[in-house]
């Protein structure tokens, strides 16, 4: 089955299968996140690499569980034995953090954001990057709940009409 991948990864063609279509190839954007709710479909080589570059980017406590799950194939039960959390929140969590990395703003922030204004970098790495919520940002950057809204509203409008090879 021939897959072609668009979204961070554009016109590149591969060979691998995810969830096998009933006719002809099957078109994966990497924005279109409806593959990647179940890990075990993380087979296609594009997004493995996307969730590698991008993880760098993440935590030491979220980078080793994303690399455990995706690249070492270990379990939910399995980490969560490491991480010392029950196995269902732990896969609620895997599952936002690779949704969280494979997102558009999270590839923007990570390349576009050296060139933006402190304050938007800092809001950025704060939403989009570790995930917090809009006021945690807010309270831990010391700014305005209205400048971090308009911060991550800027966000969103460029890594929506910014090439992905921009983000590179």
């Amino acid at each position: 089955m021939v897959i072609k991948v668009t979204g961070a990864m554009p016109d590149e063609v591969l060979t691998d299968e995810i969830h096998p279509p009933k006719r002809g190839a099957r078109l994966v954007d990497l924005r279109d996140l409806r593959f990647a709710a179940d890990l075990r479909g993380l087979r296609v080589e594009a997004v493995r690499d996307a969730v590698k570059y991008r993880a760098r980017a993440l935590p030491m406590q979220d980078r080793a569980a994303l690399e455990a799950a995706v690249f070492f194939g270990h379990n939910a039960t399995r980490i969560a034995a490491v991480m010392g959390r029950p196995a269902r929140s732990v896969r609620t969590h895997l599952r936002r953090l690779l949704r969280r990395v494979l997102a558009a703003e999270f590839a923007c922030v990570q390349s576009l954001g050296h060139r933006w204004p402190p304050s938007r970098r800092q809001v950025g790495e704060a939403i989009f990057v570790r995930g917090h919520s809009m006021r945690a940002a807010a309270s831990s950057l010391g700014l305005p709940l209205h400048a971090v809204r308009r911060h991550a509203d800027a966000i969103r409008v460029i890594a929506q009409t910014s090439p992905p090879r921009a983000w590179r």
